[in-house]
């Protein structure tokens, strides 16, 4: 299994570097790698908060020890700023990503297979914190350099295919990036004949999109690339453990939760057999069981499965991270269906003040947090408060290019009803005027698909 071989590898690495130490005083490169290495495995074992000190000293030792510009350096920054990457730091990643990039600009003259990869890292980064615009043009730098460094069909340039089509689907472009994926796996297929992992996850990316255009083809192409997978790893895998959440959530979304329940319980046992503590994917798996049952309107079962998936992030990241705010929000909104309003409230701030904290102030995640926690005061009948966030809400997605109407819809639906609730209680201080004067607003945004309101 990935993480015995991890933990042999660490034990190894902690050897190595003992025996380095000893014969080496001072700075020395086999202390450097060592330490490199070391970090490298720790990290693999899901520990990035431990990896990063000796990712740090690694680095710091090799740029004593190779002033200027140097593969090794470049090497430390990448994997520094990736490790800073998964502790939801990108800011601070974002500085090690361009530095690595920068420094691999000079080591090598015009265009190398090293630069791209830094190029697509680099976006990567931007597409954590929000900034796709930037994220797409720099995996579209990084296609164009594989392509021309590798004429032909090649793994990198189908990956980077890939990389492109993700950033197209994160701003709702998937007709855009239909037929790059189709493109990605038809290289795929060629390069691999048979069963193969870049195979499976090639199918995988395609049926994400077709899930999101509302296209049949999805659920056989999840059902195909679940198939491939267990015929390529018999026993438990993680990459199985990902094909049954893939399935188990285009079955959610086709409206079949029971049929998509023993899948997610599957998932979440193969990854506990596989990793222990609190693993990011058995946290992802618990995440993905608990909202099927909610899906089910189980909510009693789903929320101790929700706080389970919170804790988990709390105890590997110090500090605000992305993935503890999505947690607070499932938790909140299943504690609202179970009508614990204030503790719902209060899971919902919290999330806000981590995204802002982390996120663009208009990221759509913001947003959706923003909207529920706008909902719950709204239920408590504390309008006052509800109608600011709700404004903001509104102010946001008019600001964003990618806003659906449906949802702008919806806001606005939500508004209207705010004031409406608020004159039956209040009456004649002006809030019927505002629910007229929303209405207009809602009347010109056009009928191209019906109201549906964020509040019951």
């Amino acid at each position: 299994m990935d993480e015995e071989r991890y933990a042999e590898a660490r034990a190894k690495c902690h050897d190595a570097l003992e025996l380095s130490q000893r014969l080496f005083h001072g700075d020395h490169a086999a202390i450097a790698h060592s330490l490199h290495n070391l970090a490298c495995s720790v990290d693999g074992l899901g520990d990035p908060e431990n990896a990063l000190p000796l990712y740090g000293d690694a680095l710091r030792m090799r740029q004593r020890l190779f002033p200027g510009d140097h593969a090794f350096v470049a090497t430390s920054l990448n994997n520094l700023a990736s490790c800073l990457k998964s502790l939801g730091r990108f800011e601070e990643a974002l500085n090690s990503f361009e530095a690595s990039l920068a420094m691999r600009e000079r080591l090598h003259n015009g265009e190398h297979p090293e630069i791209a990869a830094a190029l697509n890292n680099l976006a990567d980064c931007l597409d954590g914190l929000g900034r796709y615009d930037d994220a797409l043009a720099v995996h579209q730098r990084a296609l164009e350099m594989f392509s021309r460094l590798h004429r032909g069909d090649h793994p990198a340039v189908a990956t980077s295919m890939n990389n492109v089509a993700h950033c197209l689907m994160r701003v709702d472009r998937f007709e855009d990036a239909l037929p790059i994926l189709e493109a990605a796996l038809q290289m795929e297929q060629r390069l691999f004949s048979g069963d193969h992992a870049a195979v499976a996850a090639g199918m995988i990316n395609l049926a994400r999109c077709n899930q999101k255009l509302g296209r049949r083809e999805a659920l056989p192409q999840f059902e195909a690339a679940l198939d491939m997978l267990r015929r390529l790893y018999p026993a438990d895998h993680p990459e199985v453990a990902v094909g049954c959440m893939n399935l188990a959530g285009c079955l959610k979304a086709n409206g079949k939760p029971s049929e998509a329940l023993p899948l997610f319980r599957a998932a979440l046992e193969m990854r506990q057999r596989l990793f222990k503590g609190g693993h990011p994917g058995i946290a992802s798996s618990m995440d993905g069981l608990a909202s099927c049952l909610r899906s089910l309107g189980r909510f009693t079962e789903a929320l101790p499965l929700f706080e389970s998936a919170l804790d988990m992030p709390r105890r590997t990241y110090a500090g605000d991270h992305s993935e503890i705010a999505s947690s607070l929000n499932n938790v909140g909104y299943c504690l609202e269906q179970l009508e614990d309003l204030d503790d719902a409230l209060a899971k919902y701030r919290e999330a806000v003040g981590i995204w802002e904290r982390v996120l663009p102030g208009d990221h759509r995640d913001i947003t959706t947090a923003r909207s529920n926690m706008a909902r719950c005061l709204f239920r408590l009948e504390r309008y006052a408060e509800a109608l600011p966030e709700f404004l903001e809400v509104h102010r946001a997605l008019e600001s964003r290019a990618d806003s659906q109407v449906a949802t702008r819809r919806r806001v606005l639906e939500s508004l209207i009803k705010l004031f409406e609730a608020w004159e039956t209680a209040e009456p004649n201080r002006g809030h019927a005027e505002s629910a007229a004067d929303w209405q207009e607003k809602l009347d010109a945004l056009g009928d191209e698909v019906p109201a549906s309101s964020l509040l019951p």
